[in-house]
């Protein structure tokens, strides 16, 4: 069960990892596909997902990080056809710029660009209604955020669902929605989502405090946003959030 409220005070919630979750697999079959962005596949595994209106972030910046994200796709494409596969240096440098990337969007649609359509809270409950209409059949969701902008959701599709297409299902249905209710017309939702695979268990932990603290971040007035974090997920102990080793900047994503 998603337990939905605002929590402006983060550090007095303490976060815990629910038994079934499965992480990354190393040594699984991964599929990738690409548009400007990679995206990575695995049966089983859970997602962050992060999907924004189309004037979040404005054309320039926009255009300039599609263009770098391109650059890199075409550097890491021929390296895999010379020689089969990428060293771990540089995978490890593709990820890092992958972070890169995401933080800078991050930041700019912290700064509430754009028409931002959700600062209404009927809205945002739309938009609430859509992500958890399907709860336990196509997804099992544990912790979400939508923004005035933008929305971030940590997810495990169901089998026989993939992300891509709760991914589509989302944006379709609250582009309609959305665009019935403030009587607008036009893309509301940018084409592509950001996503990554859960790594482990601390990097579980690091997204529902991401999610959770995403509001304050954006020094947003109350009201203004709103989380959803599952029962699940919530440690009633009182154990504090278990300190890890430091994790590279933009882990938490």
């Amino acid at each position: 069960m998603l337990r939905l409220t605002m929590l402006w005070n983060p550090t007095d919630i303490s976060i815990r990892v629910p038994e079934g979750i499965h992480y990354f697999k190393e040594h699984q079959a991964l599929r990738v596909h690409t548009r400007n962005l990679p995206h990575w596949r695995q049966d089983g595994v859970t997602y962050f997902v992060t999907f924004r209106q189309a004037d979040s972030i404005p054309r320039a910046v926009w255009e300039q990080m599609k263009r770098e994200a391109q650059a890199w796709n075409e550097r890491v494409n021929a390296h895999i056809n010379e020689h089969g596969s990428l060293p771990e240096s540089l995978e490890l440098e593709w990820e890092a710029f992958q972070r890169r990337q995401w933080i800078h969007a991050e930041r700019v649609a912290d700064d509430c660009q754009g028409s931002c359509s959700m600062a209404d809270a009927e809205v945002r409950q739309l938009v609430v209604d859509a992500l958890m209409f399907f709860e336990r059949e196509r997804q099992t969701m544990h912790a979400l955020v939508v923004m005035p902008n933008h929305v971030h959701v940590l997810v495990t599709p169901a089998t026989g669902w993939t992300l891509d297409k709760l991914t589509q299902s989302w944006k379709g249905f609250t582009a309609r929605e959305i665009n019935s209710h403030l009587g607008r017309e036009g893309p509301l939702w940018q084409q592509e989502s950001f996503d990554r695979i859960v790594r482990h268990e601390a990097h579980f932990e690091q997204v529902v405090r991401y999610i959770a603290e995403n509001p304050k971040k954006a020094r947003l007035a109350a009201k203004s946003a709103t989380v959803g974090i599952a029962e699940a997920c919530l440690d009633s102990s009182g154990a504090s959030l278990r300190e890890e080793c430091p994790l590279l900047e933009g882990d938490e994503w």
